[in-house]
């Protein structure tokens, strides 16, 4: 019998966005005024951008339903720690305002033992 892996599977996102107010983008950095949770923090500032969009940084989760779960405390964290938040809309897409934000999916695989009587039908 051949043996098979057994792996212990975790998935991760950072959705980025922007806030706009009055049909404006109001930058990140002046609503997420904290330097440490800016770079840090659950809910940060993507440094990659010029125009520093809002980015979420939930923990893994093991199925899509936890990394959902993640994802809102990350909103709900936001919105307590930066009340000034939910005065704006958090607009995502590839270009919302011709402003280029992204954000990813993170696939991690980690082997975790191997085991002789896995089946599968």
């Amino acid at each position: 019998m051949a043996i098979r892996k057994i792996y212990d599977f975790t998935m991760g996102a950072d959705p980025e966005f922007v806030f706009v107010k009055d049909d404006r983008v109001v930058q990140a950095r002046d609503i997420i005024t904290d330097a440490n949770e800016r770079h840090d923090g659950l809910f940060g500032v993507d440094g990659q951008s010029a125009m520093g969009p809002a980015e979420l940084r939930p923990m893994p989760g093991n199925t899509p339903e936890a990394l959902m779960d993640n994802l809102q405390y990350c909103m709900q964290h936001g919105l307590k720690m930066y009340p000034e938040s939910a005065s704006c809309e958090w607009i995502a897409g590839s270009s919302p305002y011709d402003i280029a934000i992204g954000g990813h999916i993170h696939l991690g695989l980690k082997k975790v033992k191997d085991n002789k009587d896995i089946s599968y039908s």
